[in-house]
């Protein structure tokens, strides 16, 4: 009788053993899943930064350049340029007044 309930005993054991190894290597495999979905995760992102931070170095570049363009013909503008474009200056000054009243009957 003591031979068949330490043999029931040894082979609960080994399930035992079996369900643990299971659980864990599962667990690991979880680990390792979870790693690589964050490592490409974070590969993205860093890929993505490099390419805005791209993007952002071509629009300054371009912003410079309209900022320039934008300073040349404002210097360009003055009342030269404007009598050449056939404006003329007006010469009478009329200037409306207000008179305020002191006395009231």
């Amino acid at each position: 009788m003591e031979l068949i309930l330490e043999q029931f005993n040894q082979i609960r054991i080994e399930r035992v053993r079996g369900k643990i190894f299971r659980v864990l290597a599962s667990f690991v495999c979880s680990l390792f899943i979870v790693y690589f979905y964050f490592l490409n995760i974070t590969i993205g992102e860093t890929v993505a930064r490099r390419h805005n931070v791209q993007k952002l170095g071509d629009i300054s570049f371009e912003y410079q350049q309209l900022e320039e363009k934008y300073f040349g013909t404002i210097n360009k503008l003055d009342l030269d340029y404007a009598h050449s474009l056939g404006f003329v200056d007006y010469s009478k000054s009329d200037y409306a007044t207000r008179q305020t009243v002191v006395v009231r009957r």
